[in-house]
């Protein structure tokens, strides 16, 4: 399944769910024409508008919910609940790992700190990266974040812990019941991937500045490969 059927996969059960199937009253709720509800390829620029007006997380349409259509379940709207709740979480910087040209982790040694930022997800913890790093937004001493609890999205980045050994850092290009599809950010060179080559798969975020890392002991029991 594609990304655009998974956009009208989406809208068909929000239609269905929230608006008794009636399109039109779709329509006026996001501000469109009918016909957009009826789209078979729903563009970026019309998903996130559609996102924004009917208060629904960023991406959300771009992922499969299962039976979490009625968006009380939804991980993606858990999380936004969360976040408006206040409802946040210290992030520990677990690791010290470097970076290379194939965007593979290597963790060097446990580093204990903290960042001066907080998550939704209770679980989230950080890596410092340091030398040069093969990514310009992650160079010497910057951080990213891994959230175990919070769903992979479509153009952002994941974590791949594979079962050969193997650490990678890459953009989601595709998700199925069976298959990742990944690509590397500098060269776009795509990764497709068999889920039971995949022990985890976790969502990820990059760029913290050596600024917003706290280094200073504290107290956490969370491993340096969480």
């Amino acid at each position: 399944m594609d990304n655009a059927q998974i956009r009208m996969e989406n809208i068909s059960a929000i239609l269905e769910k929230k608006f008794s199937g009636k399109k039109v009253s779709l329509a006026n709720a996001i501000g469109k024409n009918p016909v957009i509800v009826q789209h078979r390829n729903l563009g970026d620029k019309v998903a996130r508008e559609v996102e924004d007006k009917l208060s629904l997380p960023h991406g959300w349409l771009d992922h499969l919910h299962g039976e979490h259509h009625d968006l009380e379940d939804d991980p993606h709207e858990k999380i936004r609940l969360k976040a408006q709740a206040g409802e946040t979480h210290p992030i520990p910087v677990t690791a010290n790992a470097t970076l290379d040209h194939q965007l593979q982790l290597t963790i060097i040694n446990n580093n204990i700190g903290r960042l001066m930022l907080l998550s939704t997800d209770g679980d989230a913890y950080a890596f410092q990266l340091i030398g040069h790093n093969a990514n310009p937004l992650l160079d010497n001493h910057w951080g990213l974040v891994i959230e175990p609890n919070t769903p992979l999205t479509l153009n952002e980045y994941a974590i791949l812990w594979l079962k050969g050994g193997e650490v990678l850092l890459r953009l989601v290009v595709f998700i199925d019941d069976q298959t990742y599809l990944v690509r590397h950010p500098i060269t776009n060179e795509q990764l497709k991937l068999d889920r039971l080559q995949v022990e985890k798969a976790q969502y990820c975020y990059v760029g913290i500045p050596p600024s917003k890392i706290n280094t200073d002991q504290i107290d956490t029991k969370k491993p340096a490969a969480n």
